[in-house]
């Protein structure tokens, strides 16, 4: 939650066309105009950093919306043919996203959560399932 409102998703693993909200927390009315709508689901928590909100949406990749509208600013897809799937929380360090994929090996990624390219991959060997996570006072899941 900040400045009253709170973001949550919908949806689990085998559902499609799931939205994002974000709804007051004083009355729990809707904050935005429409929920942000994904192709998938998004099961997995928000980040907040700066004015944006991100989130992952399963084979859509991750989102970031004006945090006020609702708005997409950039997407980094997902899908079968990339290789990525996200469901969990990003986790934010300074203006760095990390997030991991459950689809493939290809389980790492870095982004500069003000730009829609994508900044560095690692492959773990491994599928990264559970939310990222990081040492130091900066690094958080959730809101910043």
């Amino acid at each position: 939650m900040r400045d009253g409102k709170v973001y949550c998703g919908e949806g689990m693993h085998e559902n499609k066309g799931c939205r994002l909200f974000c709804v007051n927390a004083a009355d729990g009315k809707p904050a935005w105009e429409k929920p942000f709508k994904t192709k998938s689901h998004t099961e997995g928590a928000p980040a907040l950093i700066g004015n944006k909100v991100l989130f992952p949406a399963g084979d859509d990749g991750l989102f970031a919306a004006d945090a006020k509208t609702g708005s997409q600013l950039w997407q980094f897809e997902g899908g079968k043919d990339k290789g990525i799937h996200l469901d969990a929380a990003p986790a934010v360090r300074g203006n760095t996203v990390f997030i991991g994929s459950e689809l493939s090996p290809f389980a790492s990624v870095a982004r500069d959560a003000g730009k829609t390219d994508e900044q560095g991959g690692t492959d773990l060997h491994r599928r990264a399932v559970g939310a990222p996570s990081g040492a130091g006072e900066s690094a958080e899941h959730g809101v910043r």
